[in-house]
């Protein structure tokens, strides 16, 4: 069944119950909150995921069906069901003219068009760095690169880990050279030519840490400036950073020391797992460390200006073992709370993992909302190396992770959000939605009344004081749409209640 996005963007309610607890898989996604992707007897091996603002799931890696390896595209509804308008009934299959193909990122640019960051051997010694854009349609776009692949600046060689698309169009690939020793960072421009501007000739490449240098993750900000999550070292004693570039691509002096802050949180291996920015600037990543015989998973805040944050977790870092073997983050999203979502794996029995999904306030504090005190562990039938790589977020706020380990990549969806539960439900009858939420200058209220009714519907906010009021009328019984005009009301959260004499009902709101 396809979901209509209007009603994926709708807080609902029924009775007096919640939707769920956040955390909790959702029913309605999938079967019983899992999608499974798979395409035949095609191999697919997901290496990375994005949500679409429609809340549509992209995901992205490598596929084989014996005749080596290609890059693929697959596209979902919101419901986890493939979109027959993308591709070939969701899927598209791109061989990049080589052996071995693998795309590592994906990203949706402001036109609609896909983009991947692969790399392509034409050799096993020698990848290229490639970035591939398909049209919203999922057919390769004939006005980008030689038919929509472009080759990293003069035939580069290495190894792409992430990507972003800035202000300008421009497309901005991360990761490190052929012998991982250095840090590279390649601009396209929105044609998919080099971009003669950024660093030389397209391209930047540094090496300030030890034996190894990798950019794992990319964040654009808004004044242009990029930020860089890395690990480098050397083996047995890898650490993690964050670099800062201006828009050319020079280091910026005014973050960290020379525009590079460092974090080692025990003296064996860390290890990035993601990279996200708070409302305020502030800088989290997250990964996992050796804490022998364990791995443990932590999270980081750097302040806009590049040091650790005293204010957050312990001088800035929050460590979790959940329990003795291996826990790993390795991807994270930044609800529009600030709330902190990672996705990863933990060990639950000798040989065996699980998917495991931790939210974190804004301050470092495990959630105690969401899941069981913050974390969600999440057993896939018959797949005993089960992982979650990549984690995003829907317009509604529910949390989707693409994990592997098993026959085909899955997609499981979570209850989360700003937007999940009843507050309070009493009196009123039948459903009561509001979409888009986060809501812009206008809102629609849709809700339906058992009987002949006054209803007055006000706005909140967090205090409970009255910031608008939208209607005060006699309504028929029946269902009622209202067009709610948010305009000159300022970001925050909100509370929308609409009342009667048999009760009250309240929604949150975000105002972004």
């Amino acid at each position: 069944m396809h979901i209509a996005h209007s009603i994926l963007l709708a807080a609902a309610f029924h009775g007096s119950c919640a939707l769920g607890q956040e955390g909790q898989l959702d029913l309605s996604f999938g079967v019983n909150g899992i999608a499974s992707l798979a395409v035949g007897t095609v191999n697919l091996l997901e290496n990375d995921m994005v949500v679409q603002n429609d809340g549509k799931i992209l995901t992205t890696g490598r596929c084989s069906d014996g005749q080596g390896w290609d890059i693929y595209v697959m596209r979902c509804m919101p419901d986890g069901e493939l979109d027959g308008t993308f591709g070939d009934q969701g899927f598209v299959r791109t061989d990049l003219g080589t052996f071995w193909d693998q795309a590592f990122a994906i990203t949706v640019d402001g036109e609609g068009r896909v983009i991947v960051a692969a790399e392509s051997f034409s050799n096993p010694f020698a990848p290229m760095v490639c970035a591939v854009r398909y049209l919203a349609n999922g057919t390769l776009d004939g006005a980008f690169g030689s038919e929509g692949i472009a080759n990293a600046p003069l035939d580069a060689l290495g190894h792409p880990r992430d990507l972003t698309v800035n202000g300008n169009g421009a497309i901005i690939v991360v990761g490190t050279d052929n012998a991982y020793s250095a840090i590279v960072v390649y601009q396209f421009t929105g044609d998919g030519a080099p971009d003669s501007g950024f660093g030389s000739g397209g391209a930047m490449t540094a090496a300030p840490f030890g034996s190894l240098n990798m950019a794992k993750s990319v964040f654009v900000q808004d004044d242009g400036r990029l930020v860089l999550a890395c690990t480098y070292g050397q083996p047995g004693a890898y650490d993690v950073g964050v670099v800062r570039l201006f828009a050319d691509g020079a280091f910026d002096p005014s973050f960290g020391s020379g525009g590079i802050a460092t974090l080692s949180v025990s003296p064996a291996d860390e290890t990035i797992g993601g990279l996200g920015v708070q409302s305020d600037g502030g800088v989290i990543i997250a990964g996992s460390s050796d804490n022998a015989p364990n791995y443990d998973v932590f999270v980081a805040r750097f302040t806009v200006a590049g040091n650790l944050d005293p204010e957050f977790g312990v001088n800035g870092v929050r460590l979790v073992s959940v329990q003795p073997g291996l826990n790993r983050a390795n991807d994270i999203a930044i609800q529009s709370d600030d709330k902190i979502v990672l996705a990863g794996r933990r060990d639950i029995g000798p040989g065996t993992s699980a998917v495991t999904v931790f939210r974190f306030n804004a301050n470092g504090g495990l959630d105690a909302a969401f899941g069981a005190n913050g974390i969600v562990t999440t057993a896939l039938s018959g797949v005993a190396s089960a992982a979650g790589n990549s984690v995003g977020l829907q317009p509604d706020g529910r949390v989707i992770v693409a994990a592997s380990g098993g026959e085909h990549p899955m997609l499981l969806r979570y209850l989360a959000g700003p937007f999940i539960g009843v507050e309070e439900n009493s009196g009123l009858g039948g459903g009561m939605m509001v979409f888009p939420n986060p809501v812009g200058e206008q809102a629609v209220l849709h809700f339906e009344l058992g009987t002949m009714a006054r209803i007055a519907c006000d706005l909140l906010d967090v205090q409970g004081r009255p910031v608008r009021r939208f209607f005060d009328a006699q309504r028929s019984s029946g269902q009622h749409r209202d067009v709610l005009d948010l305009s000159g009301i300022t970001p925050g959260h909100y509370t929308l209640a609409i009342r009667s004499a048999e009760g009250t009902r309240h929604m949150r709101l975000v105002r972004p």
